[in-house]
């Protein structure tokens, strides 16, 4: 059973450790795709290192879950992206006397906790309160704990719309996030995409519906397709909301071209099935 929270103080050294396992989680854009890395433990532990002042004594991975020794709060974690205020699906199997919590980025808000009790698979959902949240895998007072598909998944079918942070988007030359907007400056000589990956599934049919807004354009136009069959030509300021059709030839990539000399902002992108 969790006698108290992990702390403020255990938290700083998990931050350094765990910053290239949060950029590479960054492109997990599409519903439903799984966010966590390696939550069934198909593989070895490296993106689940140690978390806090006193670290596990062993942790070890028997058949496709992961083993923790140690003492009470011993604990593994990973960094994980998440768009302020969005709800987010958690589910873990856990055995013996492990424990899940959810935390902000500094270590001093429990988000959401999934205690065992008693051995089996948990449920829950969190809204986050940062564009960055840690998910924690503890131990209780016994020091041992198992665990096994852990799961945090992505209900937005785009990351990041907002420009809240530079995360999430692959920029061409010209392209800069920043004061929550992407903006072009028209030093690209030749088309220069802002695109994110995965926002639809790959070769399969379908209609999606997408919103944005342009603003501040004062040059050229830009482009916004899912596939080049499928492309939208816009040259002036507004919000606008067009759908797009998929085909067996789909990327599932979103594309935001801007065209040579282009100069405007884009913000309030979403994306939904129709």
């Amino acid at each position: 059973m969790i006698t108290s929270p992990l702390t403020k103080s255990i938290v700083s050294p998990i931050v350094s450790r765990i910053t290239a396992i949060s950029a590479s989680t960054a492109a997990a854009a599409a519903a439903n795709v799984e966010i966590i890395i390696n939550g069934t433990f198909d593989t070895n532990s490296d993106s689940w290192p140690t978390y806090g002042g006193q670290p596990p004594e062993s942790i070890t991975i028997e058949s496709g879950q992961l083993n923790l020794a140690g003492v009470q709060h011993s604990a593994v974690a990973q960094i994980i992206p998440t768009e302020i205020g969005e709800s987010y699906p958690i589910a873990a199997y856990v055995e013996q006397d492990g424990y899940i919590q959810v935390k902000s980025i500094d270590g001093t808000t429990i988000i959401d906790n999934l205690n065992n009790g008693a051995d089996g698979t948990f449920f829950d959902s969190f809204v986050a309160l940062e564009t960055q949240t840690i998910i924690i895998l503890a131990l209780g007072a016994t020091g041992l704990g198992v665990f096994d598909n852990v799961s945090v998944k992505q209900s937005k079918l785009v990351i990041n719309g907002g420009f809240d942070t530079d995360m999430s988007w692959d920029k061409g030359t010209g392209w800069l996030i920043g004061s929550g907007v992407a903006s072009c400056d028209g030093t690209q000589t030749i088309s220069s995409d802002l695109s994110q990956s995965n926002v639809v599934p790959s070769s399969t049919a379908g209609t999606y519906s997408v919103t944005f807004t342009l603003s501040g354009i004062t040059a050229s136009s830009i482009n916004v397709f899912l596939s080049t069959s499928d492309n939208h030509v816009f040259d002036t300021n507004g919000t606008y909301t067009i759908e797009l059709v998929t085909t067996a030839s789909t990327s599932g990539t979103l594309f935001f071209r801007a065209n040579s000399s282009f100069i405007g902002a884009l913000d309030n992108i979403s994306v939904v099935k129709v």
